[in-house]
């Protein structure tokens, strides 16, 4: 999972869900959200909290290979 470019204050983590339950991801070295697992084919929930406390929930599309997406919302 790419990092999600011009948020400000973003917390260390993203939550994709699996099965359900939100599943923290911790920020990698490079600015990536990883999932060593994988997140499976198809879509993804994810929910982004910021450090203040507000969050941001979105459907990504399935992986693809050097493919960017927009989201629906930034924080103010």
């Amino acid at each position: 999972m790419g990092r999600k470019r011009g948020v400000r204050g973003l917390r260390q983590r993203r939550r994709p869900q699996k099965d359900g339950t939100w599943v923290d991801l911790a920020r990698e070295d490079y600015d990536y959200f990883a999932a060593p697992k994988g997140v499976g084919p198809g879509t993804c929930s994810v929910r982004i909290t910021a450090w203040d406390g507000q969050t941001l929930e979105d459907v990504l599309p399935g992986p693809k290979t050097d493919a960017t997406c927009e989201g629906k919302g930034q924080f103010h």
